[in-house]
């Protein structure tokens, strides 16, 4: 297998959850054993997953999806009867994201 410079940290993510194919894992396995960054790479990322894994898990917030939508996308306006999509502003694009994202009712 040819390596170029940008190819083991693209595939980095994939060594470290063994998703490579057996030749492709070797052949990592033994570009980090000879360049130190990589293997220093690999060391950091490796610890930084295990510490994030040990973290607890927290409760996710009440509408933290729609807080996030809320916040890069704007409030949307309250859907008002009758058809749903109307083409046209940026309004109903975003409401139709959010219905195409999200299709269940939504709670303020």
């Amino acid at each position: 297998m040819t390596w170029t410079a940008n190819k083991p940290s693209f595939l980095l993510t994939d060594y470290l959850d063994g998703l490579l194919q057996p030749e492709q894992q070797h052949a990592f396995d033994l570009h980090v054993q000879l360049l130190r960054t990589l293997h220093a790479l690999v060391s950091s990322v490796t610890h930084a997953i295990a510490s994030l894994r040990a973290l607890p898990e927290v409760e996710t917030p009440p509408r933290f999806v729609y807080n996030i939508l809320d916040a890069t996308l704007g409030r949307a306006k309250p859907l008002p009867d009758g058809p749903r999509f109307v083409h046209g502003s940026a309004d109903s694009h975003r409401r139709a994201l959010r219905m195409a994202l999200f299709p269940w009712p939504q709670h303020s």
